[in-house]
This record gives C-alpha cells, structure tokens and sequence, in this order.
C-alpha cells in the first residue's frame, strides 16, 4: 500500500505541478514528515496527514491509498441497484450464491 500511495502522490504533484514544500503546506504538514515518507525512509504516515493531504491534492482517502471503490464497476452498480429494494430472503440469497462461486469446488478437487 505504501508503495501506491507514494506513486499516487508523485503522479499528483507531477500533475499538478507541485513541489513536496508546497503539498506539505497545503495539506499543513512538515515538510520533512512528508519528504521521509515519499522517499521510504519511513512507512509511517499518521491517518491525520493522509487526510491532509487528500485533501490538498483534491482526491478522497481511498483514492490516495490505491483503493478501486466498488461502485465504479458498472456490474457490481448495477447489481446494488437491483437489489436496493429486494426484499431480504432474496439478498441473503444472492449473497449465498455469490459465496459459493467465491469457494472452490470441493467436488472438482476431488475428481483431480
């Protein structure tokens, strides 16, 4: 994850044309905090200045960390979507289905 986020924020402030001194008061941090985490001397982001700077750079959380969100696939959209007013024995249905494919096949491994 570290590594994601330190990519994200290069492309950003590559994008943006923004230094690390710049991110780092914008998202009101120091800027050698900042600095040692992008060049990995450390892992350590505090939850604090990664909101900072998610909001400096204009992005959510979860996208600075390399997070897909699960609605921008069209398929599971449109699942949501039909099962937003479906009543419950038919989602604790469909989850059951979906758990199953999920799970291997004891009976194929078996036949190997």
């Amino acid at each position: 994850m570290h590594e994601v986020t330190r990519r994200i924020i290069a492309e950003q402030l590559k994008s943006k044309g923004l230094s690390q001194r710049q991110l780092a008061i914008l998202a009101g941090m120091n800027q050698s905090t900042l600095n040692r985490f992008l060049n990995s001397a450390t892992d350590t982001l505090d939850f604090p200045h990664v909101v900072a700077i998610a909001h400096a750079l204009n992005m959510t959380v979860s996208e600075l960390i390399g997070e897909t969100p699960l609605l921008s696939d069209p398929k599971i959209r449109t699942v949501a979507a039909a099962m937003k007013d479906m009543p419950e024995y038919k989602k604790d249905a469909i989850v059951a289905a979906s758990n199953s494919l999920a799970t291997p096949d004891v009976g194929t491994k078996l036949r190997k």
